[in-house]
């Protein structure tokens, strides 16, 4: 990996511990670890029924009332850990940075090349700008208004600025 790209990964990773609430990345990491590890080893403690069976075993004896609302919590635990997700994603809305919310891309920085270098050939060739964006517009089928965002940032199209879209599509086929 590019020390560069290294690097800003790096970055990305601790703005978002700090933003998850750690005063820094090896806070945040110390805090994932723990919860990661607690959970783990409480799921591993009862694999099997058999296992399941011995941990309760363990249990302190329970009175009558604490009986039926252990119970109750087991038959009601899909709908009970539902409530507790959709609260940790509504207090997760609330404290967390949303995702990007501009235009989506109409074009990848590959095809937006392939529109730009398009459009600069029919230039070369003697069309007007005018002309060639209009063919380029029909060519890709893209509107007008496209055409004009991409060849105003012509300079600026980075391919290494991948969308949340780019990154989903990466992953799904990767």
């Amino acid at each position: 990996m590019k020390e560069k790209v290294k690097e800003e990964f790096i970055a990305s990773f601790e703005k978002a511990m700090i933003r998850a609430g750690a005063t820094n990345y090896e806070q945040g990491m110390a805090q994932t670890i723990r919860a990661v590890t607690l959970a783990y080893s409480a799921m591993r403690r009862i694999r099997t029924q058999d296992e399941l069976r011995k941990a309760l075993d363990r249990l302190e004896p329970m009175s009558r009332s604490e009986e039926r609302l252990a119970l109750f919590f087991i038959r009601f635990l899909p709908q009970i850990v539902r409530i507790l997700f959709r609260n940790v994603a509504k207090q997760a809305d609330r404290e967390l940075p949303s995702l990007h919310g501009g235009r989506p891309r109409v074009a990848s920085p590959d095809k937006a090349r392939t529109i730009l270098d398009y459009i600069g050939d029919l230039h070369r060739k003697g069309c007007t700008f005018k002309v060639a964006k209009q063919r380029a517009s029909m060519k890709f089928g893209c509107s007008h208004r496209t055409i004009e965002r991409l060849w105003a940032k012509r300079h600026g199209i980075d391919e290494h600025d991948p969308t949340i879209q780019d990154v989903l599509v990466y992953l799904a086929n990767g």
